[in-house]
């Protein structure tokens, strides 16, 4: 009898051991993740997952966050799955459930799955229609394509619902005025994001080109007054503002309404996707943005390439090219267009473009948040 006891009770103290080191190793790759530390992060997710005793609520948890830490390693098709796994489960909680569809739409949009990740952004806003991310994401998405009135509402929504990051929504705004030709209220948007944050390079930059373009159409105008019946001159960047001055009363943050997840300017990208956190190649967990973890490569030849879109054909992804080299003027400047042929399982043939190549991996991610801020979303790769 005692020892029949005594049997028991080391099955017990084992199956308690067990269940400990799946919850145990959850937690770590929780931590792992806010590191910044994905590949670390997916190894302990997995023998989680694979200890089979993690409560039904923390398996979808352990699943969504598995999805995150292969969206931020650039393997988007993972995370996708994960992504999906989670959903399945209704135990995950609702509060992560929009985020869960947000993150999923992100990583639909790597791949070229455009329709697939504005449904999820429409689930997500419809689970929680004061969740700025997704409008924010769905708007870059819709910019994009050109519906730029859609996108001006999306990030009014995002500003409205509470942003944490104010100042690339009104960058983006901006971008989708412009494209709207209402350049005056483009230049008002970018003076706000200057207000939020006066050191934003992005800003400056798009609104030093708007007001450049506004001077030549003043040039152009006055030269048709003088050569016809005359009239007032139209003096070259007098716009009714002064510089840093914006029509109406400063505009100020207000108190972020839900957690942000994932914010990141999406764009057309390949299937691989480094960082952690929004569009650009990073992943944001806790409201704070940062690049993905360096791994230490040799430093004597080429290393790092921006991966710039996924395409079916090799014309779109030339295609691809000069419109990228267009909004990321600057950015991509220097670098030479490549385009790789690859074969995918379940896919068939797709063409990557490129921009090759740098050295130096932190420059290259840098150059893919910048593009990121331009609403061109980019992947630093090794080859």
């Amino acid at each position: 009898m005692v020892r029949a006891f005594a049997i028991l009770f080391l099955l017990f103290v084992t199956a308690a051991d067990v269940f400990a080191d799946g919850a145990a190793d959850a937690d770590a790759g929780a931590a792992r993740l806010e590191a910044k530390d994905p590949r670390t992060a997916v190894d302990l997710f997995t023998r989680a997952i694979q200890s089979k005793q993690l409560s039904q609520e923390k398996l979808a948890l352990t699943y969504h966050r598995r999805g995150m830490a292969f969206y931020m390693q650039g393997e988007a098709g993972r995370a996708i799955l994960d992504y999906t796994i989670a959903l399945w489960h209704d135990d995950l909680p609702r509060e992560f459930r929009y985020r869960t569809l947000n993150n999923r739409g992100l990583a639909f949009e790597v791949l070229n799955k455009q329709e697939a990740a504005l449904k999820d952004y429409g689930l997500s806003i419809r689970l929680n229609p004061n969740y700025a991310e997704a409008y924010a994401n769905r708007g870059n998405l819709r910019r994009k394509f050109n519906q730029n009135a859609e996108a001006v509402q999306d990030y009014d929504m995002a500003l409205r619902s509470g942003h944490s990051r104010p100042q690339y929504v009104f960058l983006w705004q901006g971008m989708a005025l412009e494209g709207l030709g209402k350049r005056r209220e483009a230049a008002d948007a970018l003076r706000r994001a200057l207000q939020i944050d006066g050191n934003f390079e992005e800003a400056r930059t798009q609104l030093a080109r708007l007001d450049q373009n506004r001077a030549l159409t003043g040039l152009v105008g006055r030269k048709a007054l003088l050569n016809g019946k005359g009239g007032p001159l139209i003096v070259p960047g007098q716009s009714g503002f002064g510089p840093g001055e914006v029509a109406g009363a400063p505009w100020t943050p207000s108190v972020p309404k839900s957690p942000s997840i994932v914010q990141s300017p999406s764009a057309e990208t390949g299937d691989n996707r480094p960082g952690v956190g929004l569009r650009g190649g990073l992943v944001e967990t806790g409201g704070a943005r940062a690049p993905a973890a360096a791994s230490v490569e040799p430093a004597d030849r080429p290393q790092y390439y921006l991966q710039l879109g996924s395409y079916e054909t090799q014309a779109k992804a030339e295609a691809g090219w000069s419109r990228i080299t267009e909004a990321g003027r600057g950015l991509v400047d220097g670098l030479s267009r490549e385009v790789v042929r690859v074969e995918l399982v379940g896919r068939g043939t797709v063409y990557r473009l490129l921009g090759a190549a740098l050295a130096d991996r932190t420059e290259a991610q840098r150059r893919c948040e910048a593009l990121g801020d331009r609403g061109v979303a980019c992947v630093v790769v090794r080859r």
